[in-house]
């Protein structure tokens, strides 16, 4: 079957269009959520193209050996994530992250990825997050102000600031101060020398000399 887009000769791959233009139809949001909803199998397949067995070249093979979804809620993953997508290894589970009624997919799919890279980078959740913010009022850490960064339109999260040395969470940055802390690689005598720099060129502290620098340490 063709696309149903006037003059396409490709093959119509998902609700009756090609791979393209429903992608373009996506994101235009002419595609509803439930037409969207169910074509993870598609996805999943066309995305693991290199990483699949050879008889799943053909989707129709595929949507077979998998079967429908068990319902709502459910994500096709493989059971050993070392090996190829196969019969053997993938199964239907439950999605740890259930879509928000009001949520568009784009916004499920920032939220699911957010809490992701929380757990995977820092072992912490969206939740422990969130209580770091909300102690911290909603501010930097160390400078006390609201992070500055936009994105479009889009006010950046604050940073999660850690130790490189422990993996410990320490709190929550904004990018410009999490930035300047890598750039003196988390050296207390760099930042206090640099302190006293800033000092003395404003005029409030005499140059101190190098015995000085010997007594106080």
């Amino acid at each position: 079957m063709k696309c149903m887009i006037e003059g396409c000769d490709r093959e119509a791959k998902v609700r009756g269009w090609c791979k393209p233009h429903y992608v373009r139809e996506w994101k235009r949001e002419n595609v509803s959520i439930e037409a969207r909803e169910g074509n993870e199998m598609y996805n999943t397949w066309a995305n693991k193209k290199h990483k699949r067995v050879t008889e799943w070249n053909s989707f129709e093979r595929f949507k077979a050996d998998v079967g429908a979804s068990p319902g709502p809620g459910y994500r096709l993953c493989r059971k050993d994530t070392k090996a190829i997508w196969g019969p053997d290894n993938v199964e239907w589970r439950v999605v740890e992250l259930p879509k928000r009624g009001d949520e568009t997919l784009k916004e499920y799919g920032n939220r699911a990825s957010r809490k992701a890279n929380l757990r995977r980078k820092y072992g912490i959740t969206d939740e422990q997050y969130d209580a770091m913010l909300k102690a911290q009022n909603g501010a930097c850490a160390i400078c006390k102000r609201p992070e500055r960064m936009f994105i479009g339109s889009t006010r950046t999260r604050l940073a999660v600031d850690h130790s490189h040395k422990t993996g410990k969470v320490r709190g929550l940055l904004c990018s410009t101060c999490n930035t300047a802390l890598g750039a003196f690689g988390e050296d207390p005598e760099r930042i206090r020398k640099a302190i006293e720099y800033i000092r003395l060129h404003r005029g409030e502290v005499h140059e101190i000399s190098q015995g000085e620098h010997q007594h106080a340490d």
